[in-house]
């Protein structure tokens, strides 16, 4: 997989909540307050209705002076509402989409988008696959995943299959496509969850680039749909795709997120244990770390005496410390014994330093009748880069010369290294100066590309 496409990763499920939110409609499989879902990104959005905004039409045979515009209109991030549809004039759309594609603007905000799905809402499947039609089968994904993931996921509402069909005869770039597929999912694993479970385990690899078979943003939906319907349909689809060599800790991942209880993670949890990826009981623990530390971190210490004890736990820390950093400490150090609690601090100090370092540090602090460096200079060395400030201010705190020149040093390339005056104006006034810079002609002279001999023997 490319750099490239690993690197949009991150940033594709960003805009997969946001196109979720405004595009997922209402399907047969009901979110109800006993089975919440990680997926419900629409709950008291102007887009969560039943009802599209404005009334049925087909812009290309209504005048838009017909159209009602006193219904509700989507809100946008500036606290404004998108303009009506009478000021929108059908032909901006495709403009706006124009002037995209070629590069003139780069992205839309949240405004630009609702305004953009207020029209597209509107239109008919042969209306979308014209406005579709204007993404080039070649281009910079970076400039066109916006339009590519809300018009897709829009056709999408009206048939998933469809939907898949055009994405893969209309794009060529395989990062525009996986936006594509991805929002395309979001709608069919809640629509049909088992339909939309057939076509990838079915689809011929030939037909689409093969990196997109069993991709997360494709399963994880699914499995978290299918086990919002039916925990026992979602095993036996799960063995299904351990049979077809498929992506299980994905598909796992989403049946903890869309499990209805803690007695149905707990359960599918123990059928882990049957399958034949070794794997699969630590992915279905983890997803419940992620998901709920708090009903993990209970599980582990009543009901699990495995030999992963101790990992489980350091993964609920770091997930609970975000939230509630004094209550997840308190949890995890009070089944330490004596011979496990110098671990146990530096444990918090690798895992909750990246959230809050002062905290951190100042817990740390706290810690008595027992040697505390070791966590400090861990604290300080996650900070040197994220909190260089922080750091600089507390490097005094760390008594080893050798560790603290260590840390130095980061906060020194931190600061900007050579080409940098405060990054200079630091290592003049740092106490082990000298050192620091022999440390650093070190690094230099390792780095330095070596010279070549040109001469040829005779």
């Amino acid at each position: 997989m490319s750099k490239g496409i690993i690197a949009s990763l991150w940033f594709v499920s960003a805009v997969i909540c946001f196109v979720a939110g405004f595009l997922v409609a209402s399907g047969p499989y009901t979110d109800t307050p006993e089975s919440p879902s990680v997926f419900r990104h629409t709950q008291n959005n102007a887009f969560d209705r039943q009802e599209p905004p404005y009334p049925e039409t087909h812009l290309n045979e209504a005048s838009v002076d017909d159209i009602d515009t006193t219904s509700q209109v989507p809100t946008s991030d500036e606290g404004h509402q998108a303009p009506s549809l009478n000021a929108y004039p059908p032909d901006k759309l495709l403009r706006e989409v124009r002037q995209l594609l070629d590069g003139t603007l780069f992205s839309l905000n949240l405004k630009q988008l609702s305004e953009i799905y207020a029209l597209i809402s509107q239109m008919s499947v042969s209306e979308i696959e014209d406005v579709i039609r204007l993404i080039p089968k070649e281009g910079s994904s970076q400039q066109n995943f916006q339009p590519v993931m809300i018009f897709f996921a829009q056709l999408a509402e009206h048939d998933p299959m469809h939907a898949m069909s055009m994405l893969k005869s209309t794009l060529k770039d395989p990062q525009l496509e996986m936006m594509g597929r991805s929002s395309v999912m979001q709608v069919w694993a809640k629509k049909d969850p088992l339909a939309a479970f057939e076509f990838v385990l079915n689809e011929d690899p030939r037909q689409s680039h093969a990196m997109f078979r069993n991709m997360g943003v494709e399963l994880t939906p699914i499995f978290s749909h299918l086990a919002k319907q039916d925990i026992q349909l979602t095993l036996e689809k799960l063995r299904e795709l351990e049979d077809a060599n498929g992506n299980v800790s994905a598909a796992i991942t989403g049946a903890i997120n869309g499990a209805n209880d803690t007695a149905q993670i707990t359960g599918f949890i123990e059928e882990m244990e049957q399958f034949d990826d070794p794997y699969a009981y630590d992915f279905a623990v983890t997803a419940w770390v992620q998901k709920s530390p708090v009903d993990a971190a209970q599980w582990l210490d009543t009901a699990y005496n495995g030999e992963q004890s101790l990992n489980y736990k350091r993964q609920a820390l770091a997930v609970w410390g975000m939230s509630d950093f004094d209550a997840a400490t308190q949890w995890y150090m009070q089944s330490a014994s004596p011979a496990e609690l110098s671990q146990r601090i530096n444990d918090v100090a690798s895992h909750l330093s990246y959230v809050s370092p002062q905290q951190t540090l100042d817990w740390v602090e706290r810690q008595t009748n027992v040697d505390t460096q070791e966590a400090i200079t861990r604290i300080l060395n996650t900070s040197a880069y994220q909190n260089t400030d922080f750091a600089r201010q507390h490097l005094h705190k760390v008594q080893s010369e050798n560790e603290q020149i260590n840390i130095a040093m980061n906060i020194y390339y931190a600061l900007g290294g050579n080409n940098s005056e405060q990054a200079k104006g630091f290592l003049d006034t740092y106490q082990y100066r000298e050192a620091l810079l022999l440390k650093l002609d070190e690094i230099n002279a390792a780095n330095r590309p070596q010279e070549v001999d040109s001469t040829n023997d005779p």
